[in-house]
């Protein structure tokens, strides 16, 4: 698909080299002096302060969470990059296109282009490529998951061109692995016999309590 028509679709993106490059700099900057303890009060010795902020601005828990961590920040930062640069590729030619080839898939993308929802598509995805950076990431891969399987099936079974066999499934695979990384906050999602826990009362339901959290209204105000 990312082949079908060139102005739309980038041909090189520097997602996975940008993210291998903020993680190397993340374990550096984390790890100097590392070994040092706290103060005997529990405070933060000097520089350490700042270097748990970098780790809680990546979102992987303080440093606690070991190389998966380290993995699925490389996988949310390529993802982000990739969507950014995708969608503001549609307003600036930042990227070189693609090879021209003729694709099944140009004309569904084309009227797409031609009334305007192609627009509001490259809009979300510059959107989600910054909340990515671990802003709001379940709401970014939720936002990105119509794109994400639309790519995947238009490039695997319309286009099906070799490239497009590789990058149709990778945009599938990044966006579910992320999601099951985060599955704290969809497993929710999930549930049967939901409750009516209206906004406007404060997402409880008639007894006063969160279905989710299970908080009660004198927990919840407290």
């Amino acid at each position: 698909m990312d082949g079908a028509i060139p102005r739309l679709f980038p041909r090189h993106q520097p997602s996975f080299p940008l993210a291998r490059s903020i993680i190397v700099f993340n374990i550096v900057y984390n790890n100097r002096g590392s070994n040092r303890p706290d103060r005997l009060d529990g405070t933060p010795v000097k520089g350490e302060e700042g270097r748990k902020r970098m780790w809680d601005f990546f979102g992987t828990d303080g440093g606690r969470s070991g190389w998966t961590a380290y993995a699925i920040l490389w996988l949310r930062i390529a993802f982000g990059v990739h969507s950014l640069v995708s969608g503001l590729n549609y307003f600036f030619p930042l990227v070189p296109p693609a090879a021209i080839h003729l694709s099944p898939a140009a004309p569904f993308v084309a009227a797409l282009d031609d009334v305007g929802l192609f627009f509001w598509i490259k809009l979300v995805e510059v959107a989600v490529g910054v909340l990515l950076l671990n802003l709001y990431v379940p709401l970014a891969l939720v936002m990105e998951m119509p794109t994400t399987l639309s790519i995947f099936y238009l490039n695997t079974f319309v286009d099906a061109m070799p490239r497009q066999l590789y990058t149709g499934p990778k945009e599938l695979f990044l966006n579910l692995i992320l999601i099951a990384a985060y599955s704290a906050y969809f497993l929710p999602l999930l549930a049967a016999k939901a409750e009516y826990t209206p906004i406007w009362r404060k997402a409880r339901n008639a007894a006063g309590r969160n279905p989710v959290s299970g908080a009660a209204q004198a927990e919840s105000d407290a």
